[in-house]
């Protein structure tokens, strides 16, 4: 099955008028996702918002967040601080444990947790992930399309 090339079904127009341009039905679900995707999440490496760890295909095609942006222990891209140009997407990664149904312990603390990192730990990682419980339920939904993409990602059927 040939890849989809993302970058050509740019988002335009209403949701329906995109789905009506994606008839192929010989990857429907693909499809699906991606014409309902907003356009600041088109074309996003799955890995790349949805995931610490970096994409796992040397030739992804699609584009990929800022890791300094992202990265809990600096304040965030010198590039961008400064002025200057970044190639990379600056949007915060999606808060892995919670897209697992699982509790974060930083947004959910219990007692009994145990204190790995202190108070600047939590304060970090709550400003540089997206938790569902403080986004609007529609970027949730969406960020939770995207991790769907890893698998068709990874079998190279998006990549463009």
């Amino acid at each position: 099955m040939a890849p989809i090339n993302a970058t050509k079904l740019v988002p335009t127009g209403p949701i329906e008028d995109r789905k009506s341009r994606l008839n192929d039905n010989s990857d429907t679900d693909l499809h699906e996702l991606i014409a309902n995707l907003p356009p600041r999440f088109f074309g996003v490496c799955p890995f790349s918002l949805t995931s610490s760890k970096p994409c796992p295909l040397p030739n992804c095609q699609l584009a990929l967040l800022c890791t300094a942006h992202n990265d809990e222990s600096i304040p965030g891209c010198r590039d961008q601080m400064q002025g200057n140009y970044c190639p990379k997407l600056h949007e915060y990664q999606t808060c892995e444990k919670e897209l697992r149904n699982e509790r974060c312990p930083y947004a959910a603390p219990q007692k009994g947790d145990k204190k790995k990192h202190g108070p600047e730990a939590k304060k970090s990682h709550m400003r540089k992930r997206i938790h569902k419980a403080y986004c609007d339920p529609e970027e949730w939904k969406h960020r939770e399309a995207v991790a769907k993409l890893r698998e068709m990602h990874l079998e190279g059927r998006y990549n463009e």
